[in-house]
């Protein structure tokens, strides 16, 4: 498992990306990551659940995008935050082959 905080700057603004990857058994991983930058006045949180394969990434679970002002960011992140959580219970972590 690797967990990783990635703050950035560019020219566009501030984002801070968290991702937890972790690797399956049967050679697959799942990404959980949450993504919040700024964006036209407004903070704007994008949260969900990839599988990677060796072919590429799939979308597993995608959350829905979140919009917040400076004062109610603290409450949309935590929120975001409960939400990929409980993920891990709608996950098929068993392999696959009709995907």
């Amino acid at each position: 498992m690797d967990r990783v905080c990635d703050p950035r700057t560019s020219t566009t603004g501030a984002s801070v990306e968290w991702f937890v990857d972790s690797e399956l058994v049967n050679g697959e991983a799942l990404s959980w990551h949450l993504l919040v930058y700024w964006s036209d006045g407004e903070w704007i949180i994008e949260s969900g659940v990839r599988r990677m394969r060796a072919q590429g990434s799939d979308p597993e679970i995608e959350l829905a995008t979140r919009f917040a002002l400076d004062e109610d960011l603290a409450e949309e992140l935590a929120s975001a935050a409960r939400a990929l959580t409980v993920t891990e219970s709608k996950i098929k972590l068993v392999a696959d082959n009709t995907r």
